[in-house]
């Protein structure tokens, strides 16, 4: 599989052997920024930034590439104060989201500024 991520937060995913496209996901008009599949090709996570143009907020995904459902928005609070996850409130991490990779055997997610 192959994945791009472009300015507008949409990331597409494709079959790199059937050239299809198989997903298109949309991150709140924020830039991707880093993107890493996982080990088994389940998933992919996503890094992105909102930018001063918009309300879009920094933010980590996880998509299933099965479905295209996200399974996980870490949001980024401005305030210093860590992440949002969807509806819980979460104290993660105090630094915005640059980087993501996942552990070697897929059970951990790393984000890193």
């Amino acid at each position: 599989m192959l994945a791009v991520g472009s300015e507008n937060g949409s990331i597409k995913v494709w079959d790199t052997v059937s050239k299809e496209l198989l997903w298109t996901f949309e991150s709140k008009d924020s830039t991707i920024i880093d993107m890493a599949f996982s080990p088994d090709g389940s998933q992919l996570a996503t890094s992105s930034h909102g930018d001063y143009h918009s309300d879009a907020p920094d933010s980590a995904d996880i998509w299933d590439l099965a479905t295209g459902q996200n399974l996980l928005n870490l949001v980024y609070n401005s305030d210093g104060s860590g992440f949002n996850i969807d509806v819980t409130t979460f104290e993660l991490f105090t630094f915005k989201p640059k980087n993501v990779e996942y552990s070697p055997d897929g059970t951990m997610l790393i984000c890193f500024s």
